[in-house]
């Protein structure tokens, strides 16, 4: 049942969904398999999950697993690039009552982008752009009065040259970093389409914002756009079971994977495999000279989603503007991050302890578009939003090597898995009592392997 994903349909479906694009990606996927469990938590048919990605750097095997974790489908799969506005226009009209989109499909890398800024420009703009598009059209000509909620993947990047003047206090709970109202002074190509992607969003907030508020406009029976960006800081791990994590087609490039891949290699062949870890930089402005990063479990950030999803349900005009916000009411931004550095050099360390491997490194040249300290203050979405982080900094470490080991994409998939335990059916059959609370002797693994086949 959960080992196919359901085909887009051919004639309008009027169930109310939520567009997730990019969905079957690292960040996407572990999205979607959240507000697959608040629905199957709240039995409100609202929640239904619409997935759309090019699949360039993603895998459907991610979405497969994604459903099986949940016990829930996923309402459609469209394999489509959002690059093509008429199919963007297509998936809009053959799902009439969508009413939140996701926006994750991006290009994501710093260095690249440096190296080829057109092609940043042109994928990660023009993407946001159709959507937004689409959903200004579906807002104006719908009637029914419903509010549009779009949910904007944004990054620490935005911030740029700003972080580089904080000034941080390296004794433990005093790293208080970023806050929004940091100016954001992007310096790469990456970190620029992702603050002209916000202003964007705010632009259409306020005209919206603007449209409700006027005496003159009258009520034309459409919907209001709200807008929630939420700047990430450094995402990882993996999700608990070891099997929905950061799959690269090709070489990593983030530093987690790239050490879990490495030390994996290390463990695999010892005597061939001659690689190490490279530290860029080691005169930054932190204590042990490598650059620090505010890191946060993948399933943390996940779960944010949905708290902003709730967040812009509830979200009401005020009745007095607060002249200290430069947003529109209708558009809120937060930092997603735990508040808390951790260097390089302590995440190598950090995945030794849970690998029992030692990790050779070498120091290396700084990278161009680089930061020495990306820490963020996040006490306005923990107030705001509901949320808060609950995976500490070895339990990242920690779900990053058993994804890593487990190489569900690379070995085999959850639906091939053979007859009787596996590694792969006792992690999600884990997964699954966890989640149900039964604490009596039913053989989650066995039945999760059933289920698997």
């Amino acid at each position: 049942m959960f080992d196919e994903l359901n085909k887009p349909p051919v004639d309008p479906d009027p169930t109310p969904c939520i567009f997730v694009t990019g969905g079957a990606g690292y960040i996407g996927s572990n999205t979607v398999l959240e507000i697959l469990l608040k629905k199957r938590e709240s039995n409100n048919s609202d929640w239904e999950v619409v997935v759309v990605d090019n699949l360039r750097n993603s895998n459907t095997a991610s979405l497969v697993i994604t459903q099986k974790l949940a016990q829930q489908k996923i309402l459609a799969f469209h394999q489509v690039d959002l690059l093509d506005l008429t199919a963007v226009q297509t998936i809009f009209r053959l799902h009439p009552n969508v009413w939140a989109v996701i926006h994750f499909a991006s290009l994501k890398s710093v260095a690249e982008s440096c190296a080829n800024p057109l092609l940043y420009y042109n994928i990660n703009l023009k993407s946001v752009l159709n959507v937004l598009s689409c959903a200004n059209e579906r807002i104006t000509s719908n009637r029914n009065n419903r509010d549009f909620m779009f949910i904007f993947s944004s990054s620490a990047c935005v911030y740029g040259d700003s972080l580089d003047h904080l000034e941080y206090n390296f004794r433990k709970g005093q790293m208080m970093g970023a806050t929004e109202e940091c100016l954001t002074k992007p310096k790469s190509p990456y970190g620029k389409t992702k603050q002209f992607s916000e202003d964007m969003i705010r632009d259409i907030c306020k005209q919206y914002a603007s449209l409700k508020s006027s005496p003159d406009s009258g009520d034309n029976g459409s919907g209001m756009m709200k807008a929630a960006i939420l700047r990430y800081f450094n995402p990882v791990g993996a999700h608990s079971s070891g099997h929905l994590g950061e799959y690269n087609n090709q070489e990593p490039e983030n530093l987690v994977p790239v050490v879990t891949r490495l030390v994996r290699r290390l463990r695999d062949a010892p005597a061939e495999f001659q690689g190490a870890v490279k530290i860029f930089g080691s005169d930054w402005p932190t204590p042990d000279g490598s650059a620090i990063r505010d890191y946060l479990h993948i399933s943390d950030l996940a779960k944010s989603h949905v708290c902003a999803l709730e967040r812009l349900k509830t979200l009401k005009e005020p009745d007095a503007p607060n002249p200290t916000l430069t947003d529109p009411w209708n558009c809120l931004t937060f930092n997603i991050g735990c508040g808390e550095g951790k260097s390089v050099k302590e995440v190598v360390a950090m995945i030794e302890k849970v690998s029992g491997i030692k990790i050779p490194t070498v120091m290396s040249e700084r990278r161009a578009g680089d930061i020495g300290i990306a820490i963020s203050n996040p006490s306005k979405a923990f107030q705001e939003l509901n949320w808060k982080t609950e995976k500490s900094f070895e339990d990242m470490c920690r779900d990053a090597w058993k994804f890593e080991l487990s190489c569900t994409y690379q070995k085999t998939s959850l639906s091939k898995v053979a007859n009787g335990r596996t590694d792969e059916a006792d992690a999600v059959g884990a997964y699954l009592k966890e989640r149900s609370g039964v604490k009596d002797g039913t053989d989650f693994a066995v039945a999760a392997a059933a289920e698997l086949h």
